[in-house]
């Protein structure tokens, strides 16, 4: 009695959270990615920019080339951008979707100014980008090209604890939306909304728990390779959004629940009929079936 009560409080609790996300992002709620059944897109390869995309992508490129793709944060920084050519584009971090004006760090904000230039500069074919919708304007003003259009959607963050009948109505109408703490989770999510049948996730790696090392100082440290770095990067102080170093607990708290908004995905997937593959050569996700051979699009 006492577990079902406390059962019962949980879900009560995550569907107040919920809902007090999105009554305070209401303004986000025109531009809501409501799912939409497209005949068009049977399957879409996501981009990771993990270490293991270069391999990837050597052994998979006619296959990622012959469909649709997405790039994910500073993909356009590297050869592959033009090689692949991705008709989608996820942007969901706070440094590229917020204000400039916000963007505190020195580095940061280059980091930033690199990306756009990168992407102004090099797309020659007709691509869109995905933000959350408060970054829209943003991302028009700083980032305007011929070739690109902004399609944003509603990022008011979903609870997953909430029960399947109307979590995932939610999902669906684009009312909420998985936490964006990781493009990955986004850019799965967002895949599904757009009606691919399909989706084939490449260069997801995730294996930040090997690079993890803890200082003299007790402060968590990372290299967080990707595969566009070129030499070896010295291990950084892993810092939370407030700028404070981040705790061993807090690390993996957040790796809990990335590998949880997954497991969460692979339900919402399976309730809309898509199917969810990982092709990446080395992968900490268990989520989604692993796939050695492309199979064929099916009609």
């Amino acid at each position: 009695m006492v577990k079902f009560l406390l059962d019962c409080l949980i879900r009560i609790a995550a569907l107040l959270r919920t809902g007090y996300h999105v009554f305070s992002g209401r303004r986000e709620l025109k531009d809501r990615l409501t799912y939409r059944r497209d005949p068009g897109r049977r399957r879409v390869f996501i981009l990771g920019n993990g270490p293991g995309l270069t391999g990837d992508e050597e052994r998979l490129r006619d296959a990622i080339r012959a469909t649709d793709s997405i790039g994910l944060n500073r993909f356009a920084e590297s050869e592959l951008f033009t090689r692949l050519q991705p008709r989608l584009y996820v942007l969901c971090d706070p440094v590229f979707c917020g204000r400039e004006a916000d963007v505190e760090s020195p580095g940061l904000l280059a980091m930033r100014r690199k990306l756009f230039e990168a992407i102004r500069s090099r797309l020659d074919w007709d691509m869109t980008l995905l933000v959350p919708s408060y970054g829209k304007s943003e991302i028009a003003d700083r980032l305007s090209h011929p070739r690109l259009k902004v399609l944003p959607f509603n990022s008011a963050k979903l609870d997953h604890r909430l029960m399947a009948w109307i979590k995932y109505p939610l999902l669906r109408k684009n009312w909420a939306c998985f936490s964006l703490n990781n493009v990955m989770v986004a850019s799965i999510y967002l895949s599904i909304n757009l009606g691919y049948r399909e989706i084939i996730l490449v260069g997801a790696d995730h294996s930040w728990s090997e690079q993890m090392r803890v200082d003299d100082q007790n402060r968590i440290c990372m290299e967080d390779p990707h595969f566009y770095d070129g030499a070896q990067k010295p291990p950084q102080v892993v810092l939370s959004e407030g700028r404070a170093p981040y705790g061993a607990a807090a690390f993996f708290q957040d790796l809990v629940n990335t590998f949880t908004m997954y497991q969460e995905l692979q339900g919402y997937a399976r309730k809309m009929g898509v199917r969810v593959w990982n092709a990446s050569s080395r992968s900490y996700i268990d989520a989604f079936e692993r796939l050695r051979e492309i199979p064929p699009i099916q009609p």
